[in-house]
């Protein structure tokens, strides 16, 4: 999955063709694309360089999204998700842009139903994908000031920021800087989330049972018992008789 933003339509027509010849540079040329009845679309410039290239030009029948369900659909995910995305990281609306696109990244390192043994970036690169750099949108990340905002020696050399994304072709993380409302991007960040506390074991503490409390004993209370242990048991049982 590909995505790109534009500020007009009319800048769809050289996408296009920009997209298509670095697909021709990677060895992968496509046969046919199919789009629908947008203005963007039908013009006799697009469909001539597609002849040209041997592309077939397919067009959609009026009102008839379901003819390329698998792009509306998409369209329809991207959007959902990632409008839960910026409710649940708290940020601003314009922001949707970073949000679509790192939601685009995230689907090519999944599995689909439809494709169930491999991702789509290992189906397009060969290769297995790597997600243990991901992080959730919206994360803190502490990214390293340099160039010419270098701090004083006794100050902090480091910067919390708002993880907005990544770039693998550089390696690196897109951050958004809260004081200057811009997104930038940077080598040198770590991220620094701390563990959840466990909760404390249940303690027992068994109740202290009381000992039974001597009773006062009576006047000549010990010497009966006395008698009875000194007593002949045989001359108990003569008395009985």
């Amino acid at each position: 999955m590909t995505v790109e933003f534009l500020k007009t339509k009319t800048q769809a027509i050289q996408w296009i063709k920009d997209y298509i010849t670095h697909l021709s540079a990677c060895g992968k040329s496509p046969c046919a694309i199919r789009m629908d009845h947008g203005t963007e679309f039908v013009n006799e410039e697009l469909r001539t360089w597609c002849h040209s290239k041997g592309i077939r030009y397919q067009m959609t029948a009026p009102h008839s999204p379901s003819q390329n369900g698998i792009a509306e659909c998409m369209n329809c995910m991207l959007g959902e998700l990632s409008w839960t995305m910026l409710i649940a990281s708290r940020l601003l609306e314009f922001l949707w842009e970073m949000v679509v696109a790192h939601e685009a990244y995230i689907q090519n390192l999944c599995y689909t139903k439809y494709i169930a043994h491999a991702t789509p970036y290992q189906l397009w690169n060969g290769r297995k994908p790597n997600v243990s750099h991901l992080k959730e949108f919206g994360a803190p990340v502490w990214v390293l000031i340099q160039g010419q905002n270098i701090q004083r020696k006794m100050l902090p050399k480091l910067q919390c920021r708002t993880y907005v994304g990544h770039d693998d072709g550089l390696n690196s993380v897109k951050y958004y800087n809260v004081a200057t409302r811009s997104i930038l991007t940077s080598r040198n960040y770590c991220f620094l989330i701390p563990s959840s506390p466990t909760d404390p074991e249940d303690i027992f503490i068994e109740p202290e049972t009381p000992e039974p409390m001597d009773r006062p004993r009576l006047e000549g209370e010990d010497q009966g018992k006395d008698n009875c242990k000194n007593k002949d048991p045989r001359a108990h049982r003569s008395e009985i008789k």
